[in-house]
């Protein structure tokens, strides 16, 4: 589903691709009559030939919430030069993440065209999708480890302050029977003295 040009939408879209990894960054006019997501697609496919190798990528791009968001759909795209038409940007930032040595599974029957290029947009994104989950799983199990560390330290210092106590405890203990034995021993003698 090509984005229809309206009154409030650009004729063109400046766009500025950046390959990841690389130093590779080119921009480019991008026609509103081609607004879908297959034919940019294409297009930035094109334009990275030399750089990417033949090897597919996933588009995103930054929302207002700087979140890195995926480009995949036609709604997905037209929505991209929405955000982008309410910002002050000029100029609509693609990242582009390369995806090696992407396969598709056929168990050895060969599919037409249509089926691999969704499969490999599919694949694309559980990729991501799935390098996403893995981040977010990394990071939440490093918050639990910090936390654990955290109870860890304040548990130490606990038993640290306990133990202190307990020896403190038993010095006091110590100093109260000598000084009652001191005591006791000074008794005796003024008791013998007399």
């Amino acid at each position: 589903m090509s984005v229809p040009a309206s009154s409030s939408a650009p004729a063109q879209v400046e766009i500025k691709a950046y390959l990841e990894n690389t130093n590779v960054i080119r921009r480019f006019k991008y026609q509103a009559d081609k607004f879908s997501f297959t034919t940019l697609y294409q297009t930035i496919y094109e334009i990275f030939k030399r750089c990417h190798k033949d090897e597919t990528f996933v588009m995103h791009y930054r929302d207002d919430d700087n979140d890195l968001i995926i480009v995949s759909t036609d709604e997905e795209f037209a929505y991209a030069v929405e955000l982008l038409q309410r910002s002050r940007d000029t100029y609509l930032k693609l990242f582009l993440t390369e995806i090696r040595n992407m396969t598709t599974a056929s168990d050895g029957e060969e599919e037409d065209d249509d089926d691999e290029e969704y499969l490999d947009m599919t694949g694309q994104n559980f990729s991501v999708l799935q390098s996403s989950v893995v981040q977010e799983i990394d990071l939440k199990v490093q918050q639990f480890k910090n936390k654990l560390m955290q109870k860890a330290i304040k548990t130490h210092k606990k038993q640290q302050i306990k133990l202190l106590k307990q020896q403190n405890k038993k010095s006091k203990v110590k100093v109260e029977k000598k000084t009652k034995d001191k005591e006791e021993k000074k008794k005796d003698e003024k008791k013998k003295d007399k």
